[in-house]
């Protein structure tokens, strides 16, 4: 991770690249490490039913939403490091990094 950005509260446009290291055909598995539930999901999914990348971009900002000033790049790292290991079909690792440069 690039120095400095360890605690840094989360961007709408910093969400937008974190939101295409998610896979969309996966979103179930990583909203649970954003420890989020189905019917969560369900209604995020249901709101975009065409725009699957879209559904990514909406849990993030539920999730940093729900942890307002806690919402860092730290802990989505983590996030995403729990989903690796629970399901690594769920991200694509590429595009965390290529986000994390941005």
């Amino acid at each position: 991770m690039p120095p400095g950005k360890e605690n840094q509260y989360l961007k709408d446009v910093q969400l937008l690249y974190f939101s295409k290291a998610i896979a969309p055909a996966h979103l179930f598995a990583f909203g649970t490490c954003l420890g989020f539930g189905q019917a969560d999901v369900d209604s995020i999914q249901y709101k975009h039913p065409r725009a699957s990348y879209h559904a990514c971009h909406d849990l993030l900002v539920k999730w940093r939403n729900k942890y307002g000033p806690g919402a860092t790049v730290t802990r989505l790292m983590d996030v995403f490091f729990a989903a690796h290991q629970n399901a690594p079909e769920s991200i694509y690792e590429n595009n965390i990094w290529n986000a994390l440069k941005k």
